[in-house]
């Protein structure tokens, strides 16, 4: 007859088995927390706007400045028993009333430029909105612990005013530059050397824009007139004796006309003064003002 073999399960085995199930299901569940919390700090760091990082004085950590930005929430350390300083540029102030998400618990004076806040215990927390003549800050406000880090003075630092600032600087350079360059323009080089011109141009009348002098270059003719501000036309006088207005060119106090004549008018208003290179007739009595031609 074959023996029958009886198999006892060990009680302990089992024991081993459930205990071991747990351990790893915990480990899992470990590893899945972890890992959450993992990504939920990269997140975090991945969209924390750097201007809610405030820079620390080199000589006291507890005064701080921000760089200031419409898309940030600024965190204030605060503590009971203190007060902190909110300190905005020089020439704006709030403009309305400051909202506090709690107004029971916290406390806010001041203003419009230096504003102060203080909570009534530590461990609490609320929002600020302070809208001013410039800007809007948002604020994240927390009562640190006794003894713990907490903010005395908060002032601000503003990259879109300083950006301002350099281009309105750029604009100015660049004004002066064009200026600088229009002005040079008008001042008189002559291509050819002064020696190379032909002066003995005969000059009749005496209206305050008379030229000084006259001369050419052999192409071009340069008046040169005194300091006024109001420049006369240039006529040539044709076969006819009809004067002919020509096309000139101001260059400082210098009216230069791209052509040579013998003869010459410059009038202004009802006021002539007449100019001959000396290699015609005199001819003073043209009659140019009745044989105008424009």
């Amino acid at each position: 007859m074959a023996a029958s073999v009886t198999v006892v399960a060990d009680p302990r085995q089992g024991f081993f088995m459930k205990n071991s199930a747990r351990s790893i299901a915990r480990v899992i569940l470990t590893s899945a927390f972890l890992g959450l919390v993992a990504l939920a700090h990269a997140k975090e760091g991945a969209t924390r706007n750097p201007a809610e990082t405030p820079t620390p004085s080199p000589f006291d950590d507890r005064i701080v400045t921000f760089t200031y930005s419409s898309d940030a929430v600024f965190p204030l350390l605060t503590q009971s028993g203190q007060g902190t300083h909110i300190q905005l540029e020089r020439g704006e102030g709030v403009v309305e009333k400051p909202v506090l998400g709690d107004s029971i618990q916290w406390r806010i004076s001041g203003g419009p430029t230096h504003l102060y806040v203080k909570p009534v215990r530590s461990g609490i927390s609320t929002s600020l909105t302070l809208v001013t003549n410039k800007r809007t800050y948002e604020f994240y406000l927390v009562a640190s612990d006794p003894g713990g880090k907490f903010y005395q003075q908060v002032s601000f630092n503003y990259p879109e005013e300083v950006k301002e600032v350099q281009l309105q600087a750029q604009a100015r350079a660049e004004s002066f530059i064009t200026e600088k360059r229009r002005l040079d323009s008008q001042v008189l080089t002559p291509p050819l050397d002064p020696t190379s011109f032909r002066y003995g141009y005969e000059i009749k009348g005496d209206a305050h824009f008379r030229p000084i002098d006259v001369f050419d270059d052999g192409t071009k003719t340069f008046f040169r007139l005194p300091s006024v501000q109001d420049m006369p036309a240039v006529f040539v006088p044709d076969d006819h004796k009809r004067l002919q207005l020509i096309v000139t060119r101001l260059r400082g106090n210098f009216i230069i006309a791209d052509r040579i004549a013998d003869r010459f008018v410059l009038k202004l208003d009802d006021q002539e003064v007449y100019v001959e290179s000396g290699r015609g007739k005199h001819w003073w009595n043209i009659g140019s003002k009745d044989n105008t031609q424009n």
